[in-house]
């Protein structure tokens, strides 16, 4: 598996505080790349059977511009428009999914993958201690977006996202931490549009 991604902001409006987070307003541009060389698949629905087993390769890019802008000390609230490509192809050294799944009108399959345009809005609030390696508070966000396909199929639909992450202290000195995370997803069709399997 690869991920790249890189991630350019400049600040808008400052604002009074020293160190980071102290921007209330950043522009950001950027870029994303993932290649997922076999991803499993079954099918779609509640009856599938495991003889249904069968592997996809994905290659996604994504490239999008973001506003970030800071609504107090631990909340965020971010903007973006993108655009991204999905690629679906042969996976290594197993049986496709676009073989077993032929003429089965599951949506994106007999397309090799898509682009499209994404709008997303979120809302985080953020009391941990540090960046990385957090030994107390928390992470908490919603988020709603778009997605409105330019090709490969009529592939427009909502996604929908909420998480918590929280981390508890056991000692003093914070060396011992129980972590807790969960993350939910939904997507709706818009109109008569479908979500593709991918």
């Amino acid at each position: 598996y690869e991920s790249y991604r890189f991630r350019l902001t400049y600040p808008l409006i400052r604002g009074g505080g020293e160190g980071e987070g102290s921007d209330r307003l950043n522009l950001e541009l950027n870029g994303r790349y993932n290649s997922r060389p076999s991803e499993n698949f079954y099918g779609i629905g509640n009856d599938i059977e495991d003889w249904n087993h069968s592997k996809f390769r994905s290659v996604s890019r994504t490239a999008g511009v973001a506003l970030n802008t800071r609504l107090g000390k631990a909340w965020t609230l971010r903007l973006e428009e993108g655009y991204r490509s999905i690629g679906i192809t042969e996976p290594r050294n197993y049986t496709s999914s676009k073989d077993v799944f032929a003429g089965s009108g599951t949506p994106g399959m007999s397309d090799a993958g898509g682009t499209g345009l994404l709008s997303t809005v979120s809302l985080e609030r953020n009391t941990k201690d540090r960046t990385y390696l957090a030994s107390s508070g928390g992470r908490q966000y919603i988020e709603a977006s778009l997605n409105e396909g330019l090709s490969g199929g009529d592939f427009s639909y909502w996604r929908y996202r909420a998480g918590i992450q929280q981390f508890f202290p056991l000692d003093e000195d914070h060396r011992k931490v129980i972590a807790f995370r969960t993350d939910v997803e939904t997507n709706r069709e818009k109109g008569g549009s479908v979500i593709p399997f991918f």
